[in-house]
């Protein structure tokens, strides 16, 4: 569960509020190199709504225009188009959780470089999934790339994995092919094939269950194990770089600025 941050004067804006970043407020983000430009940039651009969720479940953030679209392909396209979200200056996602949207309104008013926020949560898995969703809808890889690597590193420094559920939530929402997903399902293997009794003992569900229930699933699994055995993976969370980064737009991974390289 996401722990809601509390909005500063100069960070982000309360939902439902017209607040926005005040550029020479002490706690305006810090200059950002690369990218994406900080919110302090777009404090005379125009506001629009982003609403996620349903009824009582939902929640509506208005935000700086300019500094969305910067952001967001996604949002771009809807809010600049002949769609019906650019004649009402409002960009609904009904099917999405509106908690991914509270992390994602963080990171935009925020410094984007910093996962801070998400630091805190004594259940990291559950809020970077929602997140990772919504990210991956509005098109936001540098968000994508930033989630997988905070995960990434609270899994290291617990020495633990998280659970079954994880990997099929991400499968049912037809994200098999994205990063975060190899990842998980390469951990889970690495953990079955390197401590099998351990494994099979603080899962949640037993794996054999999970494939009698879903084949195609199993298909890979058994490939995803033999190729672990055959090649003798390494521990998936200590891996370096940005294997598990999404570079939709062929940016530079932020990882490798000023390295004076291209991600392929």
């Amino acid at each position: 569960m996401v722990r809601p941050i509390k909005a500063e004067s100069g960070n982000m804006p309360d939902s439902n509020s017209h607040a926005g970043v005040l550029e020479n407020s002490p706690s305006a983000p810090a200059p950002f190199v690369g990218d994406s430009p900080p919110a302090a940039q777009f404090t005379q651009s125009p506001l629009v709504a982003v609403s996620v969720g349903r009824g009582e479940n939902s929640a509506t953030y208005n935000i700086y225009k300019d500094l969305l679209t910067a952001h967001s392909p996604y949002c771009k396209a809807s809010l600049e188009g002949r769609w019906e979200e650019a004649k009402n200056n409002c960009v609904k996602l009904e099917e999405h959780d509106p908690k991914a949207l509270q992390v994602i309104v963080n990171w935009l008013y925020r410094d984007p470089r910093t996962m801070n926020f998400l630091q805190v949560q004594s259940d990291l898995c559950a809020a970077v999934l929602p997140t990772y969703q919504l990210a991956d809808k509005l098109l936001m890889p540098n968000l994508q790339n930033e989630l997988v690597d905070v995960l990434r590193q609270r899994l290291l420094d617990n020495k633990s994995y998280t659970g079954l559920s994880s990997i099929l939530t991400l499968r049912q929402a037809g994200m098999s092919s994205k990063p975060l997903y190899v990842f998980l399902l390469k951990l889970h293997v690495w953990m079955f094939c390197t401590y099998p009794k351990s494994y099979n003992n603080t899962l949640e569900q037993k794996i054999t269950d999970v494939i009698k229930e879903d084949f195609d699933f199993g298909k890979v699994w058994i490939m995803y194990v033999q190729e672990c055995l055959a090649k003798k993976w390494s521990d998936p969370r200590k891996e370096t770089g940005c294997v598990y980064h999404d570079h939709l737009d062929g940016s530079e991974c932020y990882l490798l600025r000023g390295v004076k390289r291209r991600h392929e």
